[in-house]
């Protein structure tokens, strides 16, 4: 049975073969008929043929094409030798490196942070007179509260003391040399406070505008603090970079009353003017610069009189300055890599063709455009930069290969010229830089192509047939199944030595055959004329040597015997009813023939009759019956695709006849159908997680859906073999994503069995991490949505993490951190909670809000962090008398004793260890702490009156938050006291009006005798 379908697909690869056979067969028949009758212009039977305008010789020019790699050790895998590295420009910048069989270019970037913020003490800090100005005030010294300034100015004592000024110089040393870095930003902050005497001002008050008494009014009386930085040679005058005023504030004015300024900071210049000081004072001595803690204070004369201003404490709290840097990169500076090759070889026949220069490079961590747009890896031959180059922000981080044709570079360098290469680092501006980047460079190829060209020595080649020079005939009648022998002679024309060496190639119709060569410049081969058709064959020698011109001669074989016919079926089907003969790989195929004369169309008796194609050729049966030969194969013994067999058929004195046969064994079809984890994907992909396994399943089936059982299926590369289940129709494998890598892995599933076309399915797994969830708990609530919490000072904080993936399943052993404000802390794992937690004291911040993170990370599990604010204040207190009463009333004269208590309000229990100060018109002082947290202090002899009594509460550290307490102090009689002193007031007068009346009488009358006293 002939198939019809058009196998265009499966025959494709036949095409050619076939094309050749057909030409073939047209081109030296063309003429003749099956029995090679022939009437080529050339031949005639009663002559000698000569064929010498079918010679050819070609002499021309040999053209050697080589393909060289001009550069040692590119893969690096012997070290870096013979390649070396040279650096121009500013070499801190850059330098050369060799890691991993790879060669490196690093980008030397760094940074560094300057922080000044330890507290203010006089080891640091050094006390001077303003520059101009050599009074400074009555007091000043650095103690536990910072640089402390006190003034009292008594006009009366000394005018000239009117304006003090105290300075604190510090040279701060920077951690690196400052020219080669950039200041990327600076930031200062001064705390101050300030206390004064508001009043009254002939005892020490300060005169602010709108206070009573003032008698001539200008600026006032205020004190200015501010901070410089200088450089340490005094190039530059200092620069003012923060400033306050208490005139800012009207310290001191009675309204109000204002006798303090809490805690306040300096105003500072901009950001980017403090950078610019900066700068200047560094571009002097890039390591030391100065900075200044000044206060100015300035008395004016506001009273006629005595004015005495008393300022009781100017402090600077403290001081904290911060200055990040990044290294400074130079523009115009170059890392190169170089090697010098060997020279192309020299001379008018070399032709430069090609050079193609190819290397892997890669970039440890992506190079952003906005660091420097334009810095780039640049080719360089000779000295002469290639026209491409690698922009630093192209460079990839997974590895890339870098191909450039660098032809026009090395045909203008030459030949007889050491050709040398440089892969050169650029940086094209000044930029600054925060790290290191590494650039690596593997696998350099530098391919040059060139042609060295060559004229060929003329031949002349000498033909003998069975021993007979043939030179100039070139033919030779033969019997058929007698054997011919070919033998040819090639030598050098010039100096008639034979060619050792060459290749002789004998081609014909069926022949295709390579002359052995003799050792002596013979070569020969001896051919059965069974391999030739009967008549006329003409075969062509081609004689040739690199170096040698090509001789091409043709011959004829001239085969003669009695002319038959042949007759070839297939399956009852006359073979030349088609060109190709279709049948199934599950069929038979059965090849009858007859071999009859051609002129009496009789069969000849007892032919030698045999197939040809099979592993040996195999005689055909012979069938009495029907007078014809037969043979009977399987379809599955010839094996699918096409397969060109040949009946032949001969007999002494006979023409030897063959058939060529093309039979074409299909198998039959089959389908191939892929389910992962039981579902057909789309588009053959499945995305799974790590922790995942995949059900691979196939059915295999023919046409009709029929299962193929014993199938051979398999993943490529080695992935497994599926197993036919046991149950089901189909077969299966199970893979584990923890044993792939993560991303897309491309797999090919192949089914194929004897008889049944293979089928494959290429498919796609993509392995992904495992998604997680974060919940934070700080002190045991949870804190997820709203991440915040205010605590004081001193207190602990115990953060709780839950890091669970998306089936809220606790990840263990996972790397959880806590960083930020200086914490880089691991959280413990708890097995039994299933959690990670951390106690850490808000002792290790600072007071105000504070972010912190958490960053939860395990391998094959996404990374997940949180921010944290955590409000960091100063303990809440309470101060109050130790019977809670804010009133006091006493008699004029009596003493009185106030005690004072300071209560935490946070922690609970008393504040022991304080400095409680009091003030009021009777006087200040400090109080005594007569038991723990209790303070008292004694007013003797307290005149009639109301007083109000001020409290202030101060303790070293600052962590406490301290209000002002006012104290009532009422000193009157009792009423009914008043009244008694009132009637001994009248009776004392009586009594004294009574004694004068008596005084006077005695001196007029009394005091002289009764005789003598008129009256």
């Amino acid at each position: 049975m002939i198939s019809k379908r058009k196998q265009k697909v499966r025959i494709l690869y036949l095409a050619v073969i076939l094309t050749g056979l057909f030409l073939n067969v047209i081109i030296f028949n063309q003429n003749g008929d099956q029995n090679n009758y022939t009437t080529d212009k050339n031949y005639n039977e009663n002559s000698n043929i000569i064929y010498q305008e079918n010679d050819v010789k070609t002499q021309g020019i040999v053209e050697d094409s080589f393909t060289e790699e001009w550069l040692d050790n590119g893969n690096f895998a012997a070290g870096t030798d013979p390649w070396y590295n040279t650096t121009e420009g500013d070499d801190r910048d850059v330098f050369a490196d060799y890691s991993n069989e790879a060669a490196n270019y690093i980008i030397n970037g760094s940074s560094g942070r300057l922080e000044i913020s330890d507290p203010l003490d006089d080891t640091d800090w050094d006390l001077h007179r303003k520059p101009n100005n050599n009074v400074l005030p009555i007091t000043s010294i650095i103690n536990s509260a910072g640089c402390y300034v006190s003034h009292l100015w008594d006009e009366d004592v000394d005018q000239t003391l009117n304006t003090p000024s105290a300075q604190w110089t510090r040279t701060i040393t920077t951690p690196v040399n400052m020219s080669d870095y950039i200041i990327t930003s600076a930031s200062l902050e001064a705390i101050y406070n300030a206390t004064v005497v508001v009043s009254p001002w002939w005892n020490g008050g300060i005169d602010r505008e709108g206070d009573t008494g003032l008698d001539d009014y200008s600026n006032g009386d205020y004190a200015e603090f501010y901070i410089l930085i200088e450089d340490v040679e005094g190039q530059f005058d200092p620069f003012r970079v923060a400033i306050d005023n208490t005139a800012n504030y009207d310290l001191g004015q009675d309204l109000g009353p204002i006798p303090t300024i809490s805690d306040t900071a300096l105003v500072p210049v901009p950001e980017s003017v403090l950078i610019s000081y900066l700068e200047t004072v560094l571009s002097v001595n890039a390591s030391n610069f100065n900075i200044t803690l000044g206060i100015d204070i300035y008395c004016e004369d506001n009273e006629f009189g005595v004015d005495r201003d008393n300022f009781q404490e100017l402090i600077f709290r403290s001081v904290n300055f911060t200055m990040t840097f990044e290294k400074k990169m130079d523009q115009k500076t170059t890392l190169s890599w170089n090697q010098i090759g060997n020279e192309i070889p020299s001379g008018a026949n070399v032709d430069i063709q090609e050079a193609r220069l190819k290397f892997d490079y890669q970039i440890n961590e992506t190079w952003s455009s906005i660091i420097s747009p334009n810095s780039e890896i640049k080719i360089v031959i000779n000295g002469t930069d290639h026209s491409e180059s690698i922009g630093l922000d192209d460079i990839p981080i997974l590895k890339q290969q870098a191909v450039f044709d660098v032809t026009n570079l090395v045909q203008i360098v030459g030949t007889g010229v050491n050709i040398s290469l440089s892969l050169r680092l650029f940086l094209a501006e000044d930029f600054g830089l925060d790290r290191n980047f590494n650039i690596t460079i593997d696998n350099v190829s530098f391919n040059i192509t060139y042609t060295v060209s060559t004229v060929e020595s003329p031949t002349e080649l000498e033909i003998y047939l069975n021993g007979i020079d043939k030179t100039l005939d070139k033919s030779i009648n033969i019997a058929w199944r007698e054997t011919v022998n070919i033998t040819v002679t090639f030598k050098n024309e010039s100096s008639g030595n034979p060619i050792l060496g060459a290749i002789v190639d004998l081609n014909g119709t069926g022949i295709s055959e390579i002359l052995n060569p003799s050792g002596d410049g013979n070569y020969s081969v001896v051919i059965n004329t069974t391999n030739f058709k009967m008549g006329n064959n003409y075969l062509t020698l081609e004689a040739s040597k690199r170096y040698y011109e090509k001789q091409s001669i043709v011959i004829k074989i001239v085969v003669i015997d009695r002319p038959a016919s042949l007759e070839v079926r297939l399956n009852d089907t006359l073979s030349s009813t088609f060109d190709f003969y279709y049948i199934s790989i599950v069929e038979t195929l059965n090849i009858t023939v007859w071999y009859k004369d051609f002129v009496t169309n009789t069969t000849i008796d007892s032919p030698q009759m045999e197939l040809i194609g099979l592993a040996t050729p195999t005689p055909l049966s012979h069938h009495p019956l029907y007078d014809q030969y037969n043979i009977t194969l399987n379809a599955s013994d010839l094996g699918t695709g096409a397969n060109f067999l040949t009946v032949s058929a001969q007999k002494e004195n006979y023409t030897l006849l063959y058939e060529d046969l093309t039979v074409i064994v299909t198998e039959t079809a089959s389908k191939l159908n892929l389910f992962l984890n039981g579902t057909q994907p789309a588009n053959n992909k499945i995305v799974v997680n790590i922790w995942e396994i995949i059900n691979v399943t196939a059915t295999f089936t023919d046409f009709f859906d029929n299962h193929l059982s014993g199938a051979d299926i398999y993943l490529l590369n080695d992935l497994g073999d599926l197993n036919p289940h046991p149950v089901f129709d189909q077969y299966y494998i199970v893979l584990n994503a923890s044993e792939m890598d993560q991303g897309i892995t491309i797999i090919t599933l192949f089914a194929e069995k004897t008889g049944f076309e293979p089928q494959f399915i290429t498919f796609y797994i993509e392995v992904v991490e495992m998604e997680t969830n974060l919940e934070l708990w700080l002190n045991s609530v949870n804190k997820t949505s709203s991440a915040s919490i205010e605590l004081p000072i001193t207190s602990s904080l115990n953060i709780t993490v839950k890091y669970t993936d998306n089936n809220t399943n606790h990840v263990i052993d996972a790397n959880v951190r806590l960083t930020g404000e200086g914490l880089n802390e691991t959280l413990i794992e708890n097995f039994a909670l299933k959690q990670y937690w951390i106690v850490i004291s808000t002792n290790q911040l600072s007071l105000g809000t504070k972010i912190l993170s958490i960053v939860s990370q395990k391998p094959n599990f996404k990374i997940i962090a949180k921010d944290m604010a955590i409000e960091i204040r100063k303990i809440r207190t309470d101060v109050d008398t130790e019977d809670g009463e804010e009133k006091i009333e006493i008699r004029p004269g009596e003493s009185v004793t106030i005690k004072i208590e300071l209560t935490n309000l946070d922690f609970g229990g008393k504040i022991k260890g304080a400095d409680v100060t009091y003030d009021s018109k009777l006087g200040d002082g400090d109080l005594d702490e007569k038991d723990d947290g209790i303070y008292e202090f004694t007013l003797d002899d307290v005149p009639e009156g109301t007083y109000i009594i001020e409290i202030s509460v101060f303790k070293e550290g600052g962590q406490y938050e301290f209000k002002d307490f006012k104290i009532t102090l009422t000193v009157k009689r009792p009423a009914e006291e008043n009244l008694l002193f009132l009637i001994l007031l009248i009776v004392a007068m009586i009594v004294s009006v009574a004694l004068a009346g008596y005084l006077i009488a005695y001196q007029r009358i009394l005091k002289y005798p009764k005789p003598v006293r008129k009256v």
